[in-house]
């Protein structure tokens, strides 16, 4: 198997961390139905991201307030940064929510990006529903890329092989599109293909009791790049 050689700085972020909600919202508690639902937070995807980077000693930043509130994975232009319990909030908590969390932590990310030696392989950590919408999700994991942008194709294909020479079932840019606006995406814009690979993991949750397994996998398969 041919791998692409690449020497880079890694660095891992997860942004559907936790489900925490913010102080500022005195009172406010998640329906119950949605407390442990998909929609409040990546299951899994924290333990994924703190055993790569045991394992890694990358540095990792995560996000560990709910989505239903404001999205860490969206763009601040895109009106779906808001979640359905904070679209509705006034503007002065939505910019208080925006500037002592939202913007920190894109703007940690960014910052550790821009001093660190190049190229740097940024790689988003997330997990996917097993079904949605009574379809079931046809992979174990899957890499999500900008298909313009050669290095990260090549280096999600060796990463699909290495996943499929342990057994697992892995796609590319599945179930979402890479080039989709998400934490990578916006990243993008700011440093070249030569300087910055973004890639989202997205491992199925029902592989979630397996989490050590697929974490090693993946380690297996970034110490061939380096």
């Amino acid at each position: 198997m041919k791998m692409t050689i690449l020497n880079y700085n890694l660095i891992l972020t997860c942004e559907h961390a936790g489900q925490r909600i913010y102080p500022e919202l005195k009172g406010f508690k998640l329906p119950r139905y949605y407390k442990n639902s998909h929609q409040a937070y990546d299951l899994g995807a924290l333990k994924l991201a703190q055993l790569l980077q045991s394992k890694t000693k990358a540095p990792l930043f995560y996000f560990n307030y709910s989505r239903l509130i404001i999205d860490a994975n969206r763009s601040d232009s895109n009106p779906a940064v808001w979640g359905p319990f904070g679209k509705n909030l006034n503007l002065k908590l939505k910019q208080t929510i925006k500037q002592n969390y939202y913007d920190p932590f894109r703007g940690n990310v960014y910052s550790r990006i821009k001093k660190s030696p190049k190229p740097v392989l940024h790689l988003s950590i997330h997990s996917m529903a097993a079904n949605l919408n009574n379809v079931d999700r046809d992979c174990d994991i899957s890499f999500l890329y900008d298909s313009k942008r050669q290095k990260e194709r090549a280096l999600c294909l060796d990463l699909k092989s290495v996943c499929e020479l342990f057994g697992l079932k892995c796609r590319l840019n599945y179930p979402y599109l890479g080039k989709s606006d998400g934490h990578c995406t916006s990243l993008r814009k700011f440093f070249s293909q030569q300087d910055y690979l973004g890639i989202e993991v997205e491992v199925n949750q029902k592989n979630i009791d397996h989490i050590n397994v697929i974490s090693d996998i993946i380690h297996f398969g970034l110490k061939l790049q380096s």
